[in-house]
């Protein structure tokens, strides 16, 4: 498995409870997404990632990307980081000389041949129980067991998230698809090419 570095969005600086960590899991997967493409930037490093967060949520901190991006497109509303421009820009705009991709529409039989080019984030629906959405980051395939290795921001959703541990786990293939399944064999993702 490719060693990413990983982060626990169950711990993440909260802005004075204005941005709580549960919903951070796209910004989460975003600075893990990051430290593979910049050795420099340590996805354990809580400090970093809330400097990024700052960045792209126009709710928090001073004014970033999440606002030039809302001003481009006037129809993001609410929280500007959990849309997926957001983060595509804020990312090109670090990881400079690759082409940050984002699809909303992604062909599901196509996700190995890019996770074997480098980690993708991913969107899922109500995995491990949770409510609603939710970002992954996949971090490799592991061919032998049908599974994809992921770094999950908010534990281990075989467990239903009784284990906060999120760190490389193995999902099954079969057991992910109904989660990342977004109509047609269609997933959304943000990848590199």
């Amino acid at each position: 498995m490719r060693n990413i570095g990983y982060n626990s969005q169950r711990d993440n600086f909260s802005f004075a409870g204005k941005f709580p960590g549960w919903a951070q899991c796209m910004s989460t997967c975003a600075w893990m997404f990051l430290s593979w493409y910049r050795p420099e930037v340590d996805a354990t490093d809580d400090a970093g990632l809330a400097a990024y967060v700052d960045d792209v949520e126009a709710s928090v901190g001073k004014p970033g990307i999440g606002e030039k991006i809302r001003e481009k497109y006037n129809w993001i509303t609410g929280r500007t980081s959990t849309w997926w421009l957001v983060q595509q820009a804020a990312l090109q705009r670090r990881i400079p000389g690759n082409h940050i991709m984002f699809h909303d529409r992604f062909p599901i039989e196509q996700l190995i041949d890019i996770v074997r080019i480098g980690p993708v984030i991913i969107g899922t629906n109500k995995m491990g129980g949770l409510p609603g959405g939710h970002i992954i980051l996949l971090c490799d395939y592991d061919a032998i067991n049908y599974s994809y290795l992921v770094n999950d921001p908010y534990g281990n959703a075989l467990t239903g998230y009784k284990d906060p541990t999120g760190q490389g786990l193995p999902y099954p293939f079969p057991w992910l698809i109904p989660y990342i399944d977004y109509g047609r064999n269609e997933c959304r993702v943000i990848y590199t090419i």
